[in-house]
């Protein structure tokens, strides 16, 4: 498919465009079109109107053949629920029980609209908090940036967070109450990127950079939480550059969209699951082939998953 909105820099880099997509039960696509700022900016600056829409994909016979369904951009504009600056950023999204799911990392909040209609409903905002500006020592206020939404075992949803400025570690995950408020499930991360849910209930954080954005260096980290949520285990580290977004196959194997902020780069990885084999320290990392150029390029289909967008709210 080709003709979809997108936009970056000369060389590459800070792409904007197709964030993720999703199918329903009947087999309908749709993706989220990301663009990291203030959406009041589409027309006149970036003179893309598109971006911030979530669409209907009408087939995949190499043309542009698709639909507009809602503008969450204009939500943004209209209402701002978290109270900070005017910016949005839709980056993940999840479709269940015949409703869409879409994480803003700019807006820091989880919206919704059933059967695929126009009007939006807010599921909830996550918090910003007070940390310690490393340059000044001054205490400032950090936003959440939400960017990654998976269904837990429990049938609840589970929210990985980047953190906004200063980037360091301190990334929680969060479950969705009953009410829809966040609850802190695990935290101690650094830049989550992704996050999901293993048959067993184990929990995957993929990092985006271990060692924060003002640090030096691009290596992630995919980190194992058990059940219980006793254990964490780093299953993989060195090996994973600037990591965007993972899956986890039936058989237990993992898949790592990998080098995903790096033009031209990019590539899939599959690890060999240790936790899945019954080992915590067996380690099998390949380069995923695949000659289907559709899947190369979109995110959440099994078993590849690609997030293309600005990282920051």
């Amino acid at each position: 498919m080709t003709g979809l909105p997108s936009l970056a820099l000369p060389d590459g880099t800070d792409a904007s465009g197709v964030a993720d997509i999703e199918f329903d039960a009947y087999g309908n696509a749709y993706a989220i079109i990301g663009f990291a700022g203030n959406p009041a900016l589409r027309d006149s600056v970036i003179q893309v109107p598109d971006f911030n829409y979530l669409i209907a994909i009408e087939n995949f016979d190499g043309g542009a053949s698709w639909t507009r369904l809602v503008d969450l951009g204009a939500y943004e504009l209209l209402n701002n629920p978290d109270g900070q600056d005017v910016n949005t950023n839709i980056f993940d999204l999840l479709i269940k029980d015949n409703r869409a799911y879409v994480i803003d990392a700019g807006g820091n909040d989880l919206l919704s609209l059933r059967a695929f209609g126009s009007e939006l409903e807010l599921e909830t905002v996550f918090p910003a908090r007070l940390t310690t500006n490393p340059f000044t020592g001054t205490e400032m206020l950090q936003q959440s940036v939400p960017n990654s939404i998976t269904v837990g075992p429990d049938g609840a949803f589970y929210v990985g967070e980047l953190t906004g400025f200063p980037f360091q570690e301190g990334a929680q995950v969060y479950r969705l109450g009953a009410e829809g408020q966040p609850e802190v499930y695990a935290e101690g991360f650094t830049n989550i990127i992704d996050l999901e849910f293993d048959k067993a209930g184990g929990l995957y954080v993929l990092e985006y950079d271990a060692d924060g954005f003002l640090n030096e260096g691009v290596t992630g980290a995919l980190i194992y939480v058990s059940p219980d949520g006793t254990t964490r285990t780093t299953i993989a580290d060195d090996e994973l550059i600037s990591p965007t977004g993972l899956t986890i196959a039936s058989n237990g194997d993992i898949y790592i969209s990998n080098k995903g902020f790096i033009p031209g780069e990019g590539e899939v990885l599959r690890i060999e699951n240790p936790i899945a084999n019954g080992s915590t320290y067996s380690l099998s990392l390949s380069p995923f082939e695949t000659t289907n150029p559709f899947a190369q390029a979109s995110s959440r289909l099994n078993p590849i998953d690609l997030h293309s967008s600005s990282l920051c709210g």
